[in-house]
């Protein structure tokens, strides 16, 4: 189940005062995983720091700061989910142009959601300034800069109660169309996604349609805060 929370558009992301640290057989179960998924998929994955949600409001986000080793636990193992109580944040972008709005299909290579639908660009929140995390994200992933967008401004504070994530959506408007988007994304993006569509309003419930069984779960309920679907 998909909850979307309305967000100021200017809303504040605030760190809270660090809390109780894990404790010892929790961080040792945590270690154990972490050692078991590097083995599994190699010396590319990096222990970042993420986001926790702890409260929110329209105006004001709460976290607290943790790793990535703690977030692949907890996806890991239900029962040391539990013990953690992660609710890791991310930032996606509604990126519209003349001619509507993006989405990108994530490579089959990916762990998380691969060859689903999404908006693009989409990250996991790594710092407390979600307006430049959604702006790397952009450059990273789409090959575009800041200079080719407006924005972004907050909308809503999307919850997934199955997986426990809260996303930061995010509308972000370019003056480019289409084509510009695809040749920027081919010419500076990553292999995050393999393929592009950028819809008008129109076209959206059809393509929806057609690759019903390819969306990720909240790509619809982002579509609907955004206000591109009916509610």
């Amino acid at each position: 189940m998909i909850q979307a929370h309305a967000l100021d558009p200017d809303v504040r992301l605030e760190l809270a005062p660090a809390g109780p640290s894990l404790d010892a057989e929790v961080a040792a179960a945590v270690d154990r995983l972490w050692h078991a998924e590097m083995a599994a998929r190699g010396a590319g994955l990096f222990d970042g720091p993420l986001f926790s949600l702890l409260e929110h409001s329209p105006g004001r986000l709460s976290a607290r700061a943790v790793t990535y080793r703690q977030l692949i636990a907890s996806r890991r193992d239900p029962e040391l989910a539990r013990r953690i109580g992660l609710r890791p944040m991310g930032v996606t972008g509604l990126l519209l142009s003349p001619e509507g709005v993006v989405l990108g299909r994530r490579s089959q290579g990916l762990h998380t959601e691969p060859g689903r639908w999404e908006p693009a660009p989409a990250g996991a929140l790594d710092r407390l300034d979600w307006r430049a995390v959604l702006l790397a994200e952009l450059a990273e992933e789409l090959g575009l800069t800041a200079d080719a967008v407006s924005g972004p401004e907050a909308v809503a504070l999307i919850e997934d109660l199955g997986t426990g994530v809260h996303d930061i959506l995010c509308r972000v408007r370019t003056r480019l169309g289409a084509d510009q988007i695809t040749a920027a994304w081919r010419a500076g993006g990553t292999d995050e996604y393999d393929e592009l569509a950028v819809l008008a309003p129109d076209a959206l419930e059809g393509f929806l349609s057609r690759n019903a069984d390819a969306l990720s779960p909240t790509l619809r309920p982002m579509l609907r805060a955004g206000g591109l679907l009916a509610a």
